[in-house]
């Protein structure tokens, strides 16, 4: 991960820690559970609701939910998982039913009082040993929203000319959305890139980031039906020879899939405002569609498409130039895109290493020849 992005992920815990004030929430839970004994029940109800309204304004709101799959899964796995805002407030929601003698103990609740207060602090110098470092945050440029592209190296095989090709794909449609929703014919700009498994942060205009997460959420169901039917082939080549013919069966769907990623591209093309001529749009919708094979078999392969940590605070970009698309309502979108992207991820260690084979990535990207998809 790239370094300015790790202080960041520590940031914005240590900021949650602040805004929800986890540190004072917990001690007051230790508080109550040590003291319920002395309680009558509604005095003891009355502050069990107000923590376990306060730890549920917390698990709302918190940003690290929102974060990339590959992000969250780098904290789920650290030695910082339990002491998560959003964990630690579980403790406090759950800990304390109505019934007090259900309540959590005290001494369990001292054990995380004292789990963050340690997070917090090797988070602090983590913060400040980066200052020291003078490491810059990554920015991303006035009225722009960042998208991460990533692509694991199981996608290109580790070829380099494979991993720039199938780049250049997702980095062109991102431009073609750019022109649409401007009417400038601007690329998009380079926020960053890292290794292990590539990622490039890429920078567009707020409205044209929207029909890339479209497309993207489009091409993420046609994936997982791909997959489906892929599965279905595998099983209908194993019956008695002379059953069915597996190669009319595969004809017929490479152009089911054909015909649902050309209706992807019309519907995501269409929920962006043109600020070009209808013969422009046309031709942009034609363009978008010759690169839609190559980002629908990287994404059935694991490649993936999300708004980056540092622009979560700017969703509001990303509607605000669609007329009447409420704003939270971005959030449930990129919630579901994080539940297909797992659907995908399951589907595909499920399949056997030749149905796997099946999901070859085309080289012309063009649809309609008859290529394997």
């Amino acid at each position: 991960m790239h370094a300015s992005r790790l202080v960041r992920v520590a940031k914005d815990i240590f900021k949650e820690y602040a805004d929800f004030q986890i540190l004072g929430m917990l001690q007051e839970a230790s508080n109550l559970s040590a003291q319920r004994s002395g309680l009558n029940d509604p005095q003891y109800i009355e502050r069990a609701r107000l923590l376990r309204s306060r730890a549920q304004s917390a698990i709302q709101s918190t940003k690290l939910n929102q974060y990339p799959r590959g992000i969250r899964e780098l904290l789920e796995e650290s030695a910082y998982m339990q002491a998560l805002p959003e964990r630690l407030a579980n403790v406090v929601l759950h800990g304390f039913p109505d019934d007090k003698t259900q309540a959590i103990s005290s001494s369990e609740l001292q054990i995380y009082v004292q789990l963050a207060n340690r997070a917090a602090a090797e988070l602090s110098a983590l913060i400040s040993a980066a200052s020291q470092f003078h490491l810059v945050d990554i920015t991303i440029p006035e009225g722009n929203v960042g998208l991460d592209v990533t692509i694991p190296r199981e996608v290109f095989d580790n070829r380099a000319d494979e991993y720039t090709r199938i780049l250049s794909a997702f980095v062109e449609v991102a431009a073609y959305f750019n022109e649409l929703a401007t009417g400038s014919a601007e690329p998009p700009r380079l926020i960053f890139t890292a290794t292990t498994d590539p990622v490039v942060a890429l920078g567009l205009w707020g409205v044209a980031a929207y029909g890339v997460l479209k497309l993207y959420k489009l091409i993420l169901e046609v994936a997982e039906k791909q997959i489906s039917l892929c599965q279905t082939l595998r099983s209908l080549r194993e019956m008695p020879k002379g059953t069915i013919d597996p190669a009319d069966l595969q004809g017929k769907i490479e152009s089911i899939v054909e015909d649902q990623l050309s209706r992807a591209v019309t519907e995501a093309v269409a929920s962006v405002q043109a600020k070009v001529e209808d013969s422009r749009v046309n031709e942009i919708e034609n363009a978008i569609r010759k690169h839609a094979p190559t980002l629908c078999i990287s994404i059935a392969n694991g490649a993936t498409i999300s708004v980056t940590i540092e622009s979560l605070d700017r969703l509001d970009l990303i509607v605000s130039g669609l007329p009447g698309a409420p704003g939270p309502q971005i959030k449930k979108e990129l919630e579901l895109q994080r539940r297909a992207e797992l659907r995908i991820e399951e589907r595909r260690k499920a399949l056997d290493a030749e149905t796997r084979d099946l999901l070859t990535v085309r080289r012309s990207g063009e649809l309609g020849e008859n290529e394997n998809v």
